[in-house]
C-alpha cells in the first residue's frame, strides 16, 4: 500500500513539475516578445525624433540659403558699383 501512495505522489510531483516547466517556457516566450516590443518602441522613438527634427533642419537650410543670397547680392552690387567707375 505504501508503494501505491508513493507512486501516486511521484505522479503528482511529476505532473506539477511538467506544469511548471510549461509556465517557464511560456514566460520565456513572453520575455522574448517583450524584448521585441521594446526594440520596436526604440525604433519608433528614433523615427519620431527624426521626424520632429526635420522641420528645423529644413528651416536651417532655408535660413542658410537666404543668408547666402543676401551675401551674393551684396557682392554683386559692390562689383557692379566698382565696375561702373
Amino acid at each position: 500500500m505504501d508503494t501505491d501512495v508513493l507512486e501516486e505522489k511521484i505522479k503528482v510531483a511529476n505532473n506539477r513539475i511538467q506544469k511548471l516547466e510549461d509556465k517557464v517556457d511560456s514566460l520565456s516566450d513572453f520575455k522574448f516578445t517583450v524584448n521585441q516590443l521594446a526594440d520596436t518602441v526604440k525604433d519608433l522613438k528614433i523615427t519620431v525624433e527624426s521626424i520632429k527634427n526635420q522641420p528645423s533642419e529644413d528651416y536651417k537650410k532655408f535660413k542658410f540659403n537666404i543668408i547666402n543670397y543676401i551675401i551674393l547680392a551684396i557682392i554683386g552690387f559692390i562689383l557692379a558699383v566698382i565696375g561702373l567707375k
